[in-house]
């Protein structure tokens, strides 16, 4: 059976097939919150401006087994269409959607991109290592150019004490003297909530705080970067109607001293961004509060906390371990090389005839 590809180009369109983007999502191998389509269409509302959306929908007869959400950007002075995900940038992994995983299904995107003009590259990122899109990709295009990069995760098994003892005998000594300075000046209390809109009280701390966190510093806080502040507010108000962002925060009284945002989905708990006062800096309350964080995932019976993009230093002093992400570039002449033939297995006389 052939399989049929249509596009889509409109936020509109895509939305009528919810239903069906849910349901492959979760068959996927693929199934993350940053490919949910409340947040894509965040980020296509905050960061569409300039890019036409072309998301290509599979269907095998009567039933759509698959989607791969595409944009074309144009560069003006390179006179270049880069063909990317839908949701880059902003997003910590993206993907092509096949239901159970259907290598064909990937096969036909490529088939399809390949024979269709309107692009000139291809820049695609943030794919995991052990996924079905990274896989079928470095199947198709094994002589193109891949770059990687890290997302830390800790996986949780067994009890929370049991896990601080594993800790690195420098970093428990550190987290303990921590806290023990910050509670013998300060009555702190941790807690989290799950936000019902970009209202609440707690998300303007977190947007405040995820600013404050790096004045003086020399760095830009991501979230003073354009539109990063509408696409936060966009993505609660979307994600909070299924319970999945979450406040978690280290408060003296009604002061927040440090609060994150994050994402709990299919029992794991994705750390995205996070901020604290700068006059609480001497006590490190952003590792106070991913130490916090970490208990309470363990009581809670999660199965991981995934600190997402960076291999920041911090990440590891709570023994996490890398999740690997891979980068994949190529240009329309490059990708030509003997694609068509590898897409189906077959010699490339035969695709071209």
């Amino acid at each position: 059976m052939v399989l049929k590809i249509t596009e889509i180009q409109s936020p509109d369109e895509l939305r009528l097939f919810e239903k069906d983007w849910n349901r492959i999502l979760h068959t996927s191998g693929e199934d993350e919150v940053f490919l949910r389509m409340e947040w894509l269409s965040a980020w296509w509302d905050t960061f569409g401006k300039g890019k036409r959306m072309l998301v290509l929908r599979i269907s095998d007869s009567d039933r759509v087994v698959g989607f791969a959400p595409f944009t074309i950007t144009s560069r003006r002075l390179q006179s270049c269409k880069t063909l990317g995900f839908l949701g880059s940038g902003p997003s910590d992994r993206c993907a092509i959607l096949a239901e159970d995983e259907r290598n064909d299904v990937h096969a036909a995107v490529w088939e399809y991109v390949m024979g269709r003009e309107g692009w000139d590259s291809i820049d695609l990122r943030d794919m995991r290592e052990d996924g079905p899109t990274s896989s079928n990709i470095r199947r198709i295009y094994p002589d193109a150019e891949y770059g990687s990069e890290v997302s830390p995760y800790v996986a949780i098994t067994g009890t929370y004490e049991e896990y601080f003892k594993r800790l690195k005998k420098k970093n428990r000594h550190n987290f303990e003297r921590y806290w023990r300075r910050l509670s013998e000046k300060h009555t702190v209390t941790f807690g989290s909530r799950k936000p019902m809109d970009a209202k609440d009280d707690e998300f303007q701390e977190f947007m405040r705080l995820g600013k404050t966190r790096w004045e003086g510093s020399g760095i830009e806080s991501v979230l003073s970067y354009p539109n990063m502040a509408k696409l936060m507010e966009l993505a609660v108000i979307s994600l909070a109607r299924e319970g999945i962002p979450t406040l978690h925060y280290l408060k003296e009284g009604d002061r927040t001293i440090a609060v994150g945002l994050g994402f709990e989905y299919l029992n794991r708990y994705l750390c995205y961004l996070s901020g604290f006062d700068p006059e609480f800096s001497e006590y490190s309350p952003g590792s106070l509060l991913d130490l916090k964080l970490l208990e309470l995932c363990h009581r809670n019976g999660l199965e991981e906390i995934d600190f997402l993009r960076g291999a920041e230093a911090y990440k590891y002093r709570f023994d996490a371990v890398d999740r690997r992400l891979i980068h994949f570039s190529t240009s329309r002449a490059e990708s030509r090389k003997g694609i068509l033939g590898r897409i189906a297995g077959r010699p490339r006389k035969d695709r071209l005839r």
